[in-house]
């Protein structure tokens, strides 16, 4: 299989993952939004179909995402693999769509809950919790997950990083995923749409593809 193809099913695989209209009229007219974050949406958005709108024709850069959809995205690229058992999360239930994602991920590292039996599926997702959920598929997938140990020298909030997510940032910040606003990488700071978009391009395109 070349290189071509696996990019074309990777992204295919990404655009099921969100399945919802794909209209974004909003993503060209938002003329605040940063000049290279507007190209990566406008891409994902309307080119390859990576990741969709939320109806109207509206992408939302600014939305949020869940921690639950993200693990469904990382399931489904996984091709929906039958999990050994259910969630232990009390609040992770079968009839909920993240249900075996959920159940799946934690089985095997990839995700873990607040304590033993709260995972908060529906919650927004931070943007080193995005980043840990990365890094952990990346482990599971096999992949190389060195990292330059000053990758967060540069970012006045480095500190903010909690202690679980270090290695998962300073990883993600090494390979390209994420990237700060020059001085600060807010770490605790809700992902966006128009982010959430730009760090899965970059995760398909820098490691699952490498």
């Amino acid at each position: 299989m070349n290189s071509i193809t696996m990019k074309l099913q990777a992204d295919e695989l990404i655009r099921l993952a969100l399945q919802e209209d794909i209209t974004s009229e909003d993503v060209s007219t938002n003329a605040v939004m940063p000049a290279a974050q507007q190209g990566t949406v406008d891409l994902i958005a309307k080119e390859k179909g990576i990741m969709a709108g939320v109806g109207d024709g509206k992408f939302n850069p600014y939305g949020t995402t869940t921690r639950g959809m993200i693990v469904s995205i990382l399931y489904r690229l996984e091709g929906e693999p039958q999990p050994a058992g259910v969630a232990p999360f009390t609040d992770v239930t079968s009839d909920k769509y993240y249900a075996k994602a959920v159940a799946w991920a934690n089985e095997n590292g990839i995700v873990s809950g607040y304590d033993a039996y709260t995972f908060g599926p529906d919650d927004n997702i931070t943007r080193e919790q995005l980043a840990s959920m990365l890094y952990r598929y990346a482990q599971y997938k096999g992949k190389d997950v060195t990292y330059d140990a000053n990758a967060l020298d540069s970012f006045a909030d480095s500190y903010k990083v909690s202690p679980y997510a270090v290695d998962a940032v300073k990883w993600a910040v090494s390979e390209g995923i994420i990237s700060g606003d020059g001085t600060y990488i807010n770490p605790t700071a809700y992902a966006t749409r128009a982010e959430t978009a730009s760090m899965i391009m970059r995760y398909n395109e820098n490691i699952l593809l490498s």
